[in-house]
């Protein structure tokens, strides 16, 4: 054993397993003299050995072989040689040193106050920005969060949102608002433009939406949506391009060069085959009398120029000069930039569900006071029901449920037909008992007399067709341009049908036709529309694509398989057999002309058999509905080529029960001609309602306790809701 007190120091590793410095004195046999202060030394000795002091020493471990003595040396207060020496000739004993220890369970404390184990304990290291784990996070917070589900994008700095987080995730590192909206939206943004713009690359026609709106604070956005057919897939697919801020007058020159500014940045300006847009002045101004402006600036500057070329061959002046030349130019360049789209030329169409509104509001303004009196009174009750609680109750209690009155919404007119028909619904028996236990003499001053209600129901019944036809064209899933010139003539029919025998409804029938004969009378114009029967219809004086005069309605029903020129003869009861013959073959004319145009640009690939594609049930209801003859049989595809001519004539004589999208991707090789200008015809939309969709969604966003959200802000986070779909293979 050691002689001193002073003791060579065990290892870390074998002062915690063993819990005992004691147990390095019992594996090493240290020897006495090697210590300081165990003989004899002088202090000159002690001060020149002060900084070489060993320690010698014994193991005490068996060996296997004799060539081992066991001697170890070290410095004094360490004990690395010894652990090397067993590690290398007793490795069992090294290996129990090298087990995991057991830590003592700690001491309990007292309330708030840490034990020495929690003091010394380190936080855990959050992810690094990097991170696929903390970027996973971070993109599911801005595109669930923040854009999917419209949440301020400031929650994340919320205390609870981010105690949340936690338990979700205690490695997560929290990010800040002002990064989402710094950094993260426009970036998404950005991407996202990105990846419209390759989609766009491959796509030969588009049609376009757009429309102004104003946010609350009274800043105005063009939103625009742009509209194709995938050429593969043969299905329609809509987008949105932005909602941008839109700052000063609107004017229509200011909505031009915003718009076709956008257009060239996205390089959709030779792409466009219509432009859809409401009525109003500034629209119809933007895409006609300004183009017709700019039209003609061109052509004159054009004309200066063919006659500044002209050759002065009595000239004596020498010829220009390289700098010269290099001036004249960058001038000419510089005036190409300047005029570069101002002859772009946008078809315009008007929008056909603000036409239908504007028609019914007319016919809802000429329906008579006993009409107004009655909607007026239904729409008393349901506002009433919003804001007493007391007749709330009453009417649950009267219906045995909880019953909610629907309110009109004064900028759709549907809404008033719904809110109408929902109370024309309800039992009046049970309507009086809530009004009856209510008490209200005001209220029971403005019930419903007989008169009322019979006036009310001839009402819905009239405006039910105007409904359904509102949302045939409200679709940008499907086609649905095929639908505007069938159903404006099905209307028409369905009014003439009902004159005369609804009494209560004479005036309000007689106002929607005058209007129908006013609003859509280019569409009217292009089947020759006469009547004998009501106000008397009459041909005004239009310029193209004013009031719906485009070819392409005229035209695009053929194109939906289900239709093609059944319309004519179902529809055009106007017209006799000869006429509707003369109207089918002006019509295949029109076409004929487009697919020799198309024949003559285009190679067209050889005809291959497409896979069948299974058809949908069909089944046959008693309901009443438009477009009743839509009726046909499957036909086998062909795979021989055709000319234009027989490609119509096989196209009208075969049938299919498929869809228009299902149809074409089925026969496009078939029909390839046709193929190519159902892509141009189709991707054309009958209304504004998508971009109106877009501004749907700002107004969530931009709701009141959002209000003081950065335009910019509001644009990013509109663009990325409406393409939430797009939105995943960006991030």
């Amino acid at each position: 054993m050691l002689a001193s007190t002073k003791k060579p120091k065990a290892t870390p590793l074998m002062e915690k397993f063993y819990n005992s410095i004691e147990y390095f004195e019992e594996v090493v046999q240290v020897d006495a003299d090697s210590i300081p202060g165990s003989s004899e030394e002088t202090k000159a000795d002690r001060r020149d050995h002060q900084t070489k002091f060993y320690w010698r020493g014994h193991c005490k471990l068996p060996h296997t072989t004799a060539e081992v003595t066991g001697i170890i040396t070290d410095k004094m207060g360490t004990s690395s040689n010894f652990s090397r020496h067993v590690k290398k000739f007793h490795l069992s004993e090294y290996e129990k040193w090298q087990q995991p220890l057991k830590i003592k369970p700690a001491v309990a404390v007292g309330p708030g106050q840490l034990s020495i184990a929690q003091a010394f304990q380190s936080k855990p290291k959050k992810y690094d920005r990097d991170h696929p784990r903390q970027i996973l996070i971070n993109n599911s917070i801005v595109k669930n969060l923040v854009v999917g589900c419209g949440l301020p994008h400031f929650i994340v700095e919320n205390p609870k949102f981010r105690q949340f987080m936690q338990d979700v995730d205690a490695l997560w590192d929290p990010i800040s608002g002002r990064w989402i909206a710094n950094t993260k939206l426009p970036e998404l943004e950005q991407k996202l433009k990105a990846k419209l713009k390759h989609i766009l690359e491959n796509i030969k026609y588009v049609s376009v939406t757009l429309d102004i709106w104003s946010d609350r604070r009274m800043r105005g956005y063009l939103g625009i949506t742009f509209h194709y057919i995938d050429p593969e897939t043969a299905k329609l697919h809509s987008h949105c391009l932005g909602c941008f801020r839109m700052k000063g007058r609107h004017t229509a020159e200011a909505i031009f060069d915003l718009f076709h500014g956008i257009m060239t940045e996205f390089n959709l300006q030779d792409k466009i085959v219509r432009v859809i847009s409401d009525n109003a002045s500034n629209m119809r101004k933007a895409f006609s009398l300004s183009l017709t402006v700019h039209t003609q600036e061109a052509a004159a500057l054009s004309e200066e120029e063919k006659m500044s070329e002209v050759p002065d061959v009595e000239s004596d002046d020498e010829s220009p000069s390289a700098e010269m030349l290099a001036v004249e130019e960058s001038l000419d360049n510089a005036v190409g930039h300047m005029f570069a789209g101002v002859g772009a030329r946008y078809t315009r169409m008007g929008c056909y569900n603000h036409a239908l509104h504007n028609t019914v509001r007319d016919g809802l303004d000429g329906a008579g006071k006993r009409m107004e009196k009655a909607l007026a009174k239904i729409q008393y009750f349901s506002s009433f029901a919003h804001k007493s609680g007391a007749f709330s109750e009453a009417l649950d209690n009267s219906y045995g449920k909880e019953i909610t009155l629907k309110t009109e919404v004064k900028t759709r007119w549907n809404y008033q037909y719904i809110a109408a028909n929902h109370f024309m619904s309800l039992d009046p028996q049970q309507f009086d008992n809530a009004l009856a236990e209510h008490g209200c003499k005001k209220l029971q001053k403005n019930k419903l007399t007989a008169v009322d209600r019979e006036c009310t129901t001839q009402c819905c019944d009239t405006l039910a067709i105007f409904h359904e036809a509102t949302l045939r064209t409200s679709s940008d899933k499907e086609p649905s341009i095929t639908h505007v010139l069938p159903l404006t003539l099905g209307l028409l029919n369905g009014l003439l049908q009902i004159l005369g025998t609804l009494p209560h409804a004479s005036a309000l029938i007689n106002a929607l036709l005058e209007s129908m004969y006013d609003r859509f009378n280019g569409l009217l114009q292009l089947v020759k529309f006469k009547t004998t029967k009501g106000p008397n219809f009459i041909d005004q004086q239009l310029q193209d694509g004013e009031k719906f005069n485009d070819m392409f309605y005229l035209i695009a029903p053929f194109f939906d398989p289900t239709i093609k020129n059944e319309w004519v003869a179902g529809e055009c009861k106007h017209l006799t057999d000869a006429e509707q013959l003369e109207l089918n073959e002006h019509i295949q004319s029109i076409i004929l002309n487009e697919l020799s145009s198309i024949l003559e640009n285009k190679p067209i690939a050889p005809a291959v058999e497409q896979p069948a594609l299974t058809p949908p049930i069909v089944t046959d209801t008693k309901r009443p509905k438009l477009l009743g003859y839509k009726v046909a049989v499957v036909a086998m595809p062909s795979t021989v080529a055709l000319s234009p001519r027989e490609e119509i004539l096989q196209y009208l004589t075969s049938t299919d029960i498929l869809e228009p999208e299902q149809f074409w991707y089925k026969y496009k090789r078939t029909y390839p001609l046709l193929y190519e200008l159902y892509l141009k015809v189709l991707c054309v939309v009958a209304s504004g309602s998508p971009v109106e969709r877009v501004f749907s969604v700002a107004g969530n966003l931009f709701r009141p306790r959002r209000s003081r959200m950065g335009a910019k802000v509001l644009s990013a986070l509109v663009f990325l809701k409406c393409n939430v779909d797009l939105l995943a293979s960006v991030m």
